[in-house]
C-alpha cells in the first residue's frame, strides 16, 4: 500500500503489541522509514508510549482529540516530510552538480595547462612547477638539474616533410621523452617550438647526464628519416643540461639561463650532442 499510494503521514491505531511491530516494520523499510508515523490512542501508559518514540513515532495524539486539531498536526508532519524529500532531491541535486563542476574545472585545468599539440605540460605550467621545486632545493640543500632538447635542423625538416608530419614528429618525441623519464618526481614540457625542457628534482649532474644520453641515443634509435639534415641521416638532437645546488645568491632563472647556453654550444659544436654546466 505504502509503494501503490506513497503517503505523507501513517496514522497507526495503538491496539495490542501487533502495533508496535508494524510501527517498527515502517521505520526499518526502505520505502516508508522516513514517513512520519502518529500513533493515535486513548489513556495509553507513558512507557509504552516512550518506546514508540523510541522505535520511530513522529507523534502521540489521544484519539478523543478534535478533528480540527488532528488534521492541523497531519498537516504539520506530512509538509515537514515532503520538505524533506525535496531537501534530499536538493542535496543529490547539488552533489551531482559539484561532480560535474569538477569534471568540467579538471577539463579546464588539462586546456590550460597542457601543450595542445604533444599532450604534455606547457611551458607555464613547466614554469609553475620549476619555481616549486627551485624553492624545496633551496630549502633543502639537494640538487636540481635542467635539461633542454632541442630537434636538429627541426624547418629544413617542416620544409621537406610537410608541417602535418612535423607535428606527428613532435608527439613521437615528445612520448619518447616521458617514456625515458621514470621518476614520477621528473617532469617534461614543450618549452617552445621544437624545444623540451625537462626538470630533474634531486638530481647531480651525472644523473642528468645519464638521462640526456639516454634520450639522445633513444632518438637515433627511433630512426626518423631527415633527408635534409645536416647532421645525420635520421632525427637527432641537441641538448644543454645545468645543474645545480640552489643558494640564496642564486636566481631560479640562472639555472635555465645555463642549460639554455649549454644547449646553444651544444648546436653551434656540430648538434646530436650533450653540453653540459653547472651555476
Amino acid at each position: 500500500m505504502i509503494q501503490k499510494l506513497k503517503p505523507t503521514v501513517i496514522l497507526l491505531s495503538m491496539q495490542g503489541t501487533h502495533t508496535l511491530d508494524l510501527l517498527r516494520n515502517c521505520k526499518t523499510h526502505t520505502l516508508s522509514s522516513l514517513i512520519p508515523v502518529i500513533m493515535l490512542g486513548l489513556n495509553i501508559p507513558k512507557p509504552i508510549r516512550d518506546y514508540a518514540f523510541l522505535l520511530g513515532c513522529s507523534d502521540y495524539i489521544e484519539s478523543t482529540v478534535g478533528t480540527q486539531e488532528l488534521l492541523a498536526r497531519i498537516h504539520l508532519h506530512s509538509t515537514a516530510y515532503l520538505q524533506s524529500l525535496q531537501y534530499i532531491v536538493m542535496q543529490t541535486t547539488l552533489t551531482q552538480t559539484k561532480q560535474k563542476l569538477e569534471t568540467c574545472q579538471k577539463a579546464l585545468n588539462n586546456v590550460t595547462s597542457l601543450d595542445a599539440l604533444t599532450g604534455i605540460a606547457n611551458r607555464q605550467t613547466f614554469s609553475q612547477n620549476y619555481e616549486r621545486e627551485w624553492s624545496r632545493a633551496l630549502r633543502e640543500t639537494e640538487p636540481l638539474s635542467v635539461l633542454i632538447a632541442n630537434i636538429d635542423h627541426f624547418k629544413a625538416y617542416n620544409d621537406y616533410y610537410g608541417y602535418q608530419q612535423g607535428d606527428i614528429c613532435l608527439k613521437n618525441i615528445a612520448q619518447l621523452i616521458q617514456d625515458v623519464l621514470q621518476r614520477p618526481t621528473d617532469f617534461c614540457a614543450r618549452y617552445c617550438g621544437e624545444e623540451f625542457i625537462i626538470l630533474l628534482p634531486t638530481t647531480t649532474a651525472k644523473g642528468g647526464i645519464y638521462i640526456a644520453e639516454k634520450l639522445r641515443k633513444a632518438i637515433i634509435d627511433l630512426n626518423i628519416p631527415h633527408k635534409h639534415s645536416e647532421t645525420q641521416a635520421c632525427l637527432t638532437l641537441s641538448l644543454g643540461l645545468a645543474t645545480t645546488s640552489p643558494m640564496l645568491k642564486h636566481k631560479s632563472r640562472d639555472l635555465i639561463r645555463a642549460a639554455d647556453l649549454a644547449r646553444f654550444e651544444a648546436k653551434k659544436q656540430g648538434r646530436n650532442r650533450l653540453i653540459c654546466k653547472n651555476i
